[in-house]
């Protein structure tokens, strides 16, 4: 989650600088306007002088008016994209607890947990998500295997899961990087020919993001398997 939290500050300072930028404007333009005002006076006598100060006033209102809070502009990102993975999602986001991620782990034959588990919730405003990491061994070779309920961000994947419907692959000396489908989603897989590790990436139901990886001298095979078998039924 501290990518999540990571994101979220980015976006946070982007809409504070932005709404500074804006005041700062804002308060270019007011002077230059109230200097132009000021030389019409000059010229100008009674009714045009006292409109022209109903005028000025007019103005400065609907600029404190447009000026808006970064914080309050934060609150409103937050609950539209609630709103739009609510809609997407087709109701009221519950994100998973412990007890649900735990069924949905995998179990593999000759690979058994090196320790319980980690579990998280997260929230940020409106916006809950949370996890689950479990880390497997079988002698020296070790699998990571975490799942994350985006939740209420579950719109967020979307631009991410287009992306993916290009099929990208890239290889090289190295290894190679491409997109995979399964299951009728897709995802992308990794892996280093010079070590033998791996890793995967995979989106589920727009929703649900597992990711699979491993030290040295581990297959590609291997990574698909577990990936096989988690327990689809609980990612609702």
């Amino acid at each position: 989650m501290k990518k999540l939290l990571a994101i979220l500050l980015v976006i946070f300072i982007s809409v504070f600088f932005y709404s500074c930028g804006s005041k700062e404007n804002k308060t270019e333009k007011g002077s230059v306007k109230k200097e132009e005002k000021v030389e019409r006076e000059n010229m100008e006598k009674g009714e045009h002088e006292e409109k022209g100060e109903h005028e000025e006033k007019g103005e400065n209102e609907e600029e404190n008016e447009k000026e808006e809070n970064p914080f309050a502009a934060m609150k409103k990102f937050a609950e539209n994209v609630k709103k739009a993975s609510e809609e997407q999602q087709g109701g009221k986001i519950v994100v998973l607890g412990e007890k649900e991620f735990l069924k949905a782990l995998p179990e593999i034959s000759g690979w058994k947990l090196s320790e319980k588990p980690y579990y998280s919730k997260d929230s940020f405003g409106s916006l809950v998500t949370s996890s689950v990491r479990a880390t497997y061994v079988n002698g020296d070779k070790r699998v990571t295997v975490s799942i994350k309920d985006a939740g209420s961000m579950s719109s967020l994947i979307a631009p991410v899961k287009m992306s993916l419907n290009m099929m990208m692959s890239h290889e090289d000396s190295n290894g190679y990087e491409k997109v995979f489908e399964y299951k009728g989603e897709k995802g992308i897989e990794k892996y280093n020919k010079n070590d033998k590790s791996g890793e995967i990436t995979f989106l589920v139901k727009s929703r649900y993001i597992i990711e699979i990886s491993s030290n040295e001298n581990v297959d590609m095979a291997v990574l698909k398997k577990f990936l096989d078998k988690i327990n689809y039924s609980v990612l609702k």
